[in-house]
């Protein structure tokens, strides 16, 4: 249990800066289109993006949304447009977006340490039952849920992907990608911290549907348990400290740019 505590402590926030990059330009404009980019669009040294809070906040701090404490409920969307140094990484660009909230939305938070329930992953008593997949080899199918839609190969490959698939049924889709991937993969479904014990470096194919806690009775799929055993995988529960983000303050709309 000792190990699996330091290796959560691992999760940590990126770390705060005395003085953080900004935005050389910046524009932030209430929108009226019901509809969100994941994350911003970027094209040299601009970024366009219809987004809403929510989604800001998670980009900017790199977070999935358990680890933030009193996250705002996305209900208003924004179109942002920004400019900067084109030579700008992804992490200064996160920064940046930290800068923006904090100047343009009055962010405040702070970062705490708490103790949660969560899993290690673990290959089950029977062993692994995944391929893996060596150098060379052609990508494997795609799932049912992805029929039609082939041409989505080249840019999910080295990803995992989590997706709805019906009413209280989700999906877990792998391309050649590790069980530490997966285990990253499996945070946001399960709302809480997943870490890799399989002590496995190879990458693997797969895709599995689970049954969500909010499932209908009439739901036809698996338990997340159930799907893992036909992988040769297993959770096993743990607990362990974790660095939060919360937020003690935000306004609802930006200050006027």
């Amino acid at each position: 249990m000792r190990g699996a505590a330091a290796a959560i402590l691992a999760l940590s926030l990126m770390p705060a800066t005395q003085a953080q990059p900004a935005f050389d330009v910046a524009s932030i404009k209430p929108s009226e289109s019901a509809w969100l980019q994941i994350s911003p669009q970027r094209s040299g040294g601009r970024i366009s993006w219809q987004t809403d809070l929510f989604q800001m906040i998670l980009y900017a701090y790199h977070l999935p949304s358990w680890r933030v404490v009193g996250l705002p409920a996305g209900d208003d969307f924004f179109q942002v447009d920004a400019r900067f140094d084109e030579a700008a990484t992804t992490d200064q660009i996160r920064s940046m977006f930290q800068s923006l909230l904090a100047s343009r939305f009055q962010l405040g938070a702070h970062r705490e340490t708490k103790e949660l329930n969560g899993y290690t992953l673990n290959v089950g008593k029977s062993g692994l039952k995944l391929k893996e997949s060596n150098p060379g080899d052609p990508p494997a199918p795609l799932p049912p849920w992805f029929a039609g839609k082939d041409a989505m190969i080249p840019q999910i490959e080295g990803k995992v992907i989590a997706s709805a698939e019906g009413k209280g049924i989700a999906a877990v889709t792998g391309r050649r990608v590790s069980m530490a991937e997966l285990a990253e993969g499996l945070q946001s479904p399960l709302r809480t911290f997943v870490l890799d014990k399989t002590n496995l470096s190879g990458k693997y194919y797969f895709a599995f549907k689970f049954l969500r806690d909010d499932a209908p009775p009439d739901a036809d799929a698996p338990t997340l348990a159930q799907a893992l055993q036909e992988l040769g995988l297993r959770l096993e529960k743990v607990k362990g400290p974790v660095e939060m983000l919360v937020i003690d303050h935000v306004e609802k709309m930006p200050t006027a740019n």
